[in-house]
């Protein structure tokens, strides 16, 4: 009867270092993955100040050339290459003016200015 208890045992003194193992081994592999994630959501998080940096710097040029109004001639020229939704006339007692640029056309313009940005720190043409 000892004998089979011993047995009995040993037995399960085995199973359980074997599944003290296989839980070693998924917790070596979840380490590695948590690691890999880590480093992965650190470099995205680098990625990501520098792009908010860039676009605020964008902001504050696209504000700058916000103020400026440009004459008819240009008008009517990008009135016949742009769709008819992008600017309204507005007419006053003294003259015409242009309502702001639909958010398509300053998405445009926003994607105009980061990319020769990002080609002048490339050192682009």
């Amino acid at each position: 009867m000892i004998d089979d208890d011993d047995t009995d045992l040993e037995a399960e003194n085995l199973k359980l270092k074997k599944q003290i193992e296989e839980v070693q081994v998924e917790n070596a592999k979840l380490q590695r993955e948590n690691n890999r994630l880590f480093d992965e959501n650190r470099f995205l998080t680098r990625i990501n100040e520098a792009f908010a940096d860039e676009n605020d710097d964008l902001r504050e040029s696209l504000n700058r050339y916000s103020r400026i109004r440009l004459p008819k001639a240009i008008h009517r020229q990008t009135d016949l290459e742009q769709p008819a939704k992008c600017q309204k006339r507005i007419k006053t007692k003294k003259s015409e003016r242009y309502e702001e640029e639909s958010e398509e056309r300053k998405k445009g313009l926003v994607l105009t200015i980061m990319m020769s940005t990002t080609k002048k720190k490339l050192g682009l043409k």
